[in-house]
Formats: structure tokens, sequence, C-alpha cells
């Protein structure tokens, strides 16, 4: 698709990664996905495209701990 995401695309990959298929139909192809996690790293970038596309911000989060030693 070219990077060009729909809201509708975002939700079949939703619907996906909830039953843990790894084949998903969008309008106009079928694509098989190799793990979850390439699943779930697509959804994020799909997710942005939309947002920006949309004239919304994106951003991502990071968080760190900092341990103790004992």
């Amino acid at each position: 698709m070219d990077g060009i995401w729909t809201q509708d695309d975002i939700d079949v990959l939703k619907a996906a990664l909830r039953t843990g298929v790894k084949r998903v139909r969008y309008t106009d192809r079928e694509v098989e996905y190799q793990s979850l996690g390439e699943m779930r790293e697509l959804l994020g970038q799909m997710q942005q495209d939309v947002a920006a596309a949309a004239g919304g911000s994106s951003f991502t989060l990071v968080g760190t701990r900092k341990g103790y030693d004992s």
C-alpha cells in the first residue's frame, strides 16, 4: 500500500492481532506476516501515518527505570 494506510486497515490488523492470525486481507490484497511482532510494529507505523495524514501529532513514549544496587 506504499505507506498509505486507513483506519480500516488499522482495524483489520488489530482484529488479526487479537486472534493471533498472521494472514490479513486488506481491501486490495492479502498479506501473510512472519510474526505477531512484525504485525505490532506495522500497526504502530500505520497509526503514526494515519495520525500524520489527519494533521494530528504522533509521539513515542519511552520508559526507563533506574536499578538499585543491593
